[in-house]
């Protein structure tokens, strides 16, 4: 006889994927644009791979081995060749670009008021809970302002935002454009304690975090292929999209590693970053 055991849900967490998190989920790392060979059988390392779960009936997914109707499929991931943006958060990247130093990442906010802040967002009492919530947009109100880092005294730049996902400097010698990368460096010296008081929980969300390194690639039951009455098998949007990105990624890894003109490695970046976007 066997015995049911009931768990009760304490509580659901969202956070967002680290890419340490995103290659831990992940069954295999996907570089083939191909996705099936001469036979009709799927690729090994295509966006097809038997690990990544079975969409027909009677055939065993690889990494469970269950059949279509018990496996829930399972993620891959590719190595991106240059960082980019994730689109869902350019709002919160533009944000804490505006309000943390470009030299020492600190909140362009003296030091006492910091403090200051920090001791109204640890008080309980129900008559704060209002301006705890206000915390951010008062930061962010008084670090645009800012004309130097109260911290390490480096001078800031006026920041311009073209949509979707392109920031540039105004600095003395002319624009000059943020490059993923750069992004990425200066969000991970921001501290713990300036996130949270920008309303980030540093265990959950990571300002470097939303900048892509890894992609994470959908399982094959998010994204079913379809045999048209003629026979020919059709493939979904997303997985026609997934084949654009790896081909600009091997395109961009191969030119990186041949040493070609940065110009011409930077168009690469940013077609890399449109067809993610």
């Amino acid at each position: 006889m066997s015995i049911e055991i009931i768990k009760s849900i304490d509580g659901i967490k969202f956070s967002v994927w680290s890419p340490n998190e995103i290659r831990k989920y992940s069954v295999a790392e996907i570089t083939a644009p191909e996705t099936y060979d001469e036979d009709g059988m799927s690729v090994q390392g295509g966006l097809m791979d038997g690990r990544l779960g079975t969409l027909e009936p009677g055939q065993k997914c690889l990494t469970c081995g269950n059949t279509s109707a018990r496996c829930p499929g399972h993620f891959g991931h590719i190595e991106l060749a240059e960082p980019i943006l994730h689109i869902a958060f350019i709002d919160n990247i533009r944000k804490l670009l505006l309000s943390t130093c470009r030299s020492c990442s600190r909140l362009l906010i003296p030091e006492e008021d910091l403090v200051n802040f920090s001791e109204i967002k640890k008080n309980k009492a129900a008559y704060t809970i209002f301006s705890q919530k206000r915390i951010p947009e008062l930061i962010l109100d008084r670090a645009k302002k800012s004309k130097e880092c109260p911290h390490c005294g480096k001078v800031q730049y006026e920041l311009i935002f073209t949509k979707p996902t392109i920031f540039i400097e105004k600095t003395e010698l002319g624009e000059n454009r943020l490059l993923p990368i750069t992004i990425r460096e200066r969000f991970i010296q921001i501290t713990d304690e300036d996130l949270n008081l920008l309303g980030f929980d540093h265990t959950t969300a990571r300002a470097e975090w939303f900048i892509l390194q890894v992609l994470p690639v959908p399982p094959v039951t998010v994204r079913p292929s379809i045999i048209l009455e003629t026979g020919i098998r059709s493939e979904d949007d997303l997985t026609h999209k997934m084949v654009d990105i790896i081909r600009v990624n091997q395109r961009l890894k191969e030119s990186k590693e041949a040493g070609t003109p940065p110009l011409i490695v930077q168009d690469l970046v940013d077609l890399l970053q449109y067809h993610a976007t």
